[in-house]
């Protein structure tokens, strides 16, 4: 979509539906304040309703994606760096490019971001 910044698919549209209904049965989203118990600090400095992996004990599946698949690319696209269900955005945050959820009109935004660290 512009420069530095990819976009191509990562999971399949049933790891979507799947992973979606796991979080909504679940239930327990964060009230979107900066308060969050779950951290360590106690504060979001960025906040936003969501649900973290290890609360549903997903995060070391999460986790074996980033490393087998998503950090690989990154690591070979961006040297020296060690909106269609299922689609990854990858690019250097902070660096050059910023990401922002818009308002949602209708219906439900469900989005999973991740940072990879090298």
């Amino acid at each position: 979509p512009c420069p530095d910044v990819y976009w191509f698919p990562l999971v399949t549209q049933r790891f979507c539906v799947e992973w979606i209904a796991i979080m909504e049965a679940f239930g327990q989203w964060s009230d979107g304040s900066n308060n969050d118990k779950r951290l360590e600090s106690g504060y979001e400095a960025v906040p936003t309703r969501d649900i973290h992996m290890t609360q549903v004990g997903l995060d070391q599946h999460w986790l074996h994606i980033l490393k087998e698949y998503v950090r690989p690319l990154q690591e070979m696209v961006f040297t020296g760096y060690y909106h269609n269900q299922g689609w990854l955005l990858m690019h250097p945050g902070r660096l050059t490019h910023f990401h922002e959820g818009l308002k949602v009109t209708k219906g439900t935004r469900y989005i999973m971001i991740s940072f990879v660290d090298p």
